[in-house]
């Protein structure tokens, strides 16, 4: 018997998808072969294969290891086959810090949002500046997970979380809009909205202006119920998702290594 110890560094390259990310998982797989010898001259096996409690990694990863699956353990070239040895590396990213750092942030500043609907329409330096600064942040968080981001072909999950926190927002200052323009229409006294003009008897300018007031105080209230229930659904279809996906993926990877060890 001859035994041939060769001790080396090897980098190689793994194709990633991005799609997912900060949810992502990238499966990678190291092979080792001869194009020299077929594998009625030589075949290759794993004499070990790293453990995952020894691999401390300080990346965004959880590094696991699983042996090669049967169709590559062996590949075709010129009509022969040749035999290769290696394994499959896993890439599991850590999620607590963008939890931490993005999602949680941007969900707390959809919730302040909602107390603009408790502020007096009237109150326009408040209200509007509060909402401004609000979407001006959230824009600003976007910019920096554009950023910090590895490239992707589409909208990977955070970036849609994030546009999803904007357009939440954004509705605030829409409602908020909307409410400013019927405001001005009535001081105005145009079109539809002449509550001094056509006061019916008994009533005066002053009741039907607070009844105006009354009215667009009750669709803030109407609009303070309906966002929490809207961005409620929105987390269930967002997380739901991201979890169903993340479970599929990790089983469909461990299954693959149990089967094989």
């Amino acid at each position: 018997e001859v035994m041939y110890a060769l001790a080396s560094k090897i980098t190689f390259i793994c194709q990633m998808d991005f799609n997912a990310f900060p949810v992502d998982i990238q499966v990678c797989k190291f092979r080792v072969g001869s194009f020299n010898y077929p594998m009625s001259k030589i075949v290759f096996s794993n004499q070990l294969i790293p453990e995952d409690t020894i691999i401390k990694s300080i990346l965004d990863y959880k590094i696991t290891f699983n042996p090669l699956r049967d169709e590559d353990t062996h590949y075709m070239a010129l009509g022969m086959n040749y035999s290769t040895a290696g394994f499959e590396l896993v890439l599991s990213r850590k999620m607590s810090f963008y939890i931490i750092t993005y999602y949680l942030p941007s969900g707390l500043f959809v919730g302040i949002s909602w107390v603009s609907f408790l502020i007096n329409p009237e109150v326009i330096p408040g209200r509007m500046t509060m909402l401004v600064t609000l979407f001006l942040v959230l824009i600003n968080i976007h910019n920096t997970i554009q950023t910090n981001s590895p490239k992707a072909e589409g909208f990977t999950a955070i970036k849609s979380w994030v546009i999803g926190c904007i357009a939440f927002v954004f509705g605030a200052m829409l409602e908020y809009s909307v409410i400013l323009l019927l405001l001005k229409l009535e001081k105005m006294n145009v079109g539809y909205y002449k509550p001094y003009k056509q006061v019916p008897p008994g009533h005066s300018a002053r009741k039907a202006a607070t009844g105006g007031r009354q009215r667009y105080t009750n669709t803030d209230m109407a609009f303070f119920c309906i966002f929490p229930l809207l961005f409620l659904i929105f987390n269930i279809i967002y997380w739901w998702s991201v979890a169903a996906w993340r479970y599929n993926t990790w089983n469909i990877c461990s299954q693959e290594g149990r089967g094989m060890q």
